[in-house]
């Protein structure tokens, strides 16, 4: 089930990083934990990342179908920082990391992330794409 989500870091003196997205909640719950690097986002020199937690996001109560409509007008980031654009995600069978964007992942028959680089280790039907 998909649900709006509310972002937040306290990064001391460099500034706040926040934003809101609407996300599948099981996915959610699959990357806590996760490290999440955003860069330099608040200024030279300031590379802010991190392990995404529980009480860095906050649900926001919303009914199914406004969740729906947000996301088919506005899409899936609403405003500021989605952290699940910035996880680099570790390949269940090679242990590298990679962005999200920085290849095509694929999903084994456990769930497990297989990044496109050993995708052709597994036959392809066991996998799903993701991207």
């Amino acid at each position: 089930m998909k649900k709006l989500y509310e972002f937040y870091w306290d990064c001391g003196r460099n500034g706040d990083v926040e934003g809101m997205f609407i996300a599948d909640s099981e996915i959610v719950e699959s990357l806590l934990g996760e490290e999440v690097r955003f860069g330099e986002i608040l200024g030279k020199h300031s590379d802010i990342y991190g392990t995404l937690g529980k009480e860095d996001l906050k649900e926001i109560d919303l009914s199914q179908q406004t969740i729906e409509d947000m996301e088919r007008v506005i899409g899936s980031t609403i405003s500021g920082y989605n952290p699940l654009n910035y996880i680099k995600y570790t390949c269940a069978k090679c242990n590298d990391k990679f962005g999200e964007e920085d290849i095509d992942w694929y999903v084994n028959e456990n769930k497990e992330r297989i990044c496109g680089y050993c995708k052709d280790e597994f036959e392809l039907e066991n996998l799903t794409s993701i991207n």
